[in-house]
């Protein structure tokens, strides 16, 4: 289901939803905000000439959306995380919409449609914990029972349930630049990058004042999000202004004060990051706590070992020895040996959760493939045998010994420590 906005002045914003109507609710969906009719048009198109499309009314669109979540639920089953955002491009789900019953499950059951034994994996232990033997299930090309037999059915374990309860963040910003910083980091017309020319302009700045207010401007602006994205705020003008200041305090940030203001925001909840974040996370945050943690993995470490975050955002953190290994070779021992400590101690942790959690545990996995940290098999291996890492996003022990070897830093994004280079290729995601 596609729902669409008209604003004032022509924009369009809308959201996306892959609604399973068998089992899962929301199973993906995504939004763009204020794009131009044209571009609009050009994703109708595109969806048109690939899968087929229909017209019907928001009516019709509503109940389908929202009784996916309805039927998915009653499976204790969450929708897709986006949801969290793209669910505000709708109508509240009151009597003011006209129910219209729509057709759930498979006659009448929950039926999970899976596609690989990882997806099996994640979502029975849920479905017989919330149905007990009332729903079937399937998956492509495999025989019903080879759970009974294989090495992956198991628990992941739940997700770490978010509790960091946040300072009071500034309710005003005393900034020290011209004015003209700000009305560029707040400009819509450009919501995720710099041209070059203005760069150099904002680089020209004092560096201390530049670092004194990218950091207030992104204090200040978390405190206005912190707790939830309102609907005005949702409706308002995307402008991108955390993350073009957490950029720009790769360049000009310090290692104390403006390390910690960019841990802050992957300390927030799973709708800030989302808004915030979104589909250019990695990209937009990793390099920046690159450049400022290279040489506080000290600092890096007890963030990693906090309890109570949203850990898929935590995960980010990850990633800062690997860009070492990449940019400094010769500190692979030392990296090597960050990663050894974070090992054991996900290892212990993660039958608790809060602190580690299987999502955690796979993108460790994941840096660790990077850098082919042959090493490191032995904790790795005693990681996976707590049966608790999330196989979908490193794979099972096996796959990651024989991958190991084979590093080749794939992401393009360990190459983004040049500001200037940064922000062309986030140019890509404007035009896109």
């Amino acid at each position: 289901m596609i729902v669409s906005r008209n604003h004032k002045g022509g924009r369009i914003s809308f959201a996306s939803y892959l609604v399973d109507t068998f089992c899962l609710g929301i199973k993906d969906t995504f939004f763009r905000l204020r794009i131009t009719p044209e571009e609009f048009k050009d994703y109708i198109t595109a969806i048109d000439e690939n899968i087929g499309i229909e017209k019907c009314s928001y009516e019709v669109a509503h109940n389908w959306v929202w009784g996916g979540v309805d039927w998915a639920e009653e499976a204790g089953l969450k929708p897709h995380k986006d949801f969290a955002i793209t669910q505000f491009m709708l109508e509240e789900d009151t009597d003011e919409v006209p129910l219209i019953d729509q057709p759930f499950g498979r006659d009448g059951m929950h039926f999970l449609m899976a596609n690989s034994k990882q997806e099996l994996n994640k979502y029975l232990p849920i479905l017989q914990e919330h149905l007990g033997d009332d729903f079937g299930y399937t998956a492509p090309d495999e025989p019903e029972d080879f759970l009974k037999e294989s090495p992956l059915m198991q628990d992941y374990g739940p997700d770490a349930e978010y509790t960091y309860q946040h300072p009071a963040y500034p309710t005003s910003m005393d900034l020290r630049t011209p004015s003209w910083m700000y009305d560029e980091l707040t400009n819509t017309a450009r919501p995720v990058s710099i041209d070059d020319e203005t760069l150099e302009r904002i680089l020209a700045l004092p560096a201390d004042d530049l670092r004194h207010d990218l950091e207030q401007i992104i204090l200040y602006h978390t405190g206005l999000t912190c707790d939830g994205i309102t609907d005005d705020y949702f409706d308002g003008d995307y402008c991108g202004v955390i993350g073009k200041a957490i950029i720009l305090l790769g360049e000009v940030g310090s290692p104390d004060s403006s390390l910690d203001v960019v841990l802050e925001t992957i300390r927030q909840n799973e709708n800030y990051y989302d808004y915030h974040f979104g589909d250019i996370a990695t990209e937009t945050l990793e390099p920046t706590l690159y450049l400022l943690g290279r040489n506080r993995l000290d600092k890096i470490l007890s963030f990693v070992k906090e309890e109570g975050l949203y850990n898929y955002a935590k995960s980010h953190a990850l990633s800062v020895p690997a860009f070492i290994v990449k940019h400094e070779p010769e500190r692979r021992a030392e990296v090597l040996e960050w990663y050894r400590e974070v090992l054991n101690f996900a290892t212990e942790e993660l039958p608790h959760t809060q602190r580690f959690d299987g999502t955690t545990a796979g993108n460790l996995v994941y840096n660790l493939l990077e850098i082919g940290a042959v090493e490191l098999l032995p904790e790795i291996k005693a990681m996976h045998d707590t049966g608790l890492v999330d196989l979908s996003m490193c794979g099972v022990y096996e796959h990651v010994e024989k991958e190991i070897h084979r590093s080749n830093f794939i992401g393009g994004y360990y190459d983004l420590i040049d500001i200037h280079k940064h922000f062309k290729e986030l140019q890509k995601w404007e035009r896109n």
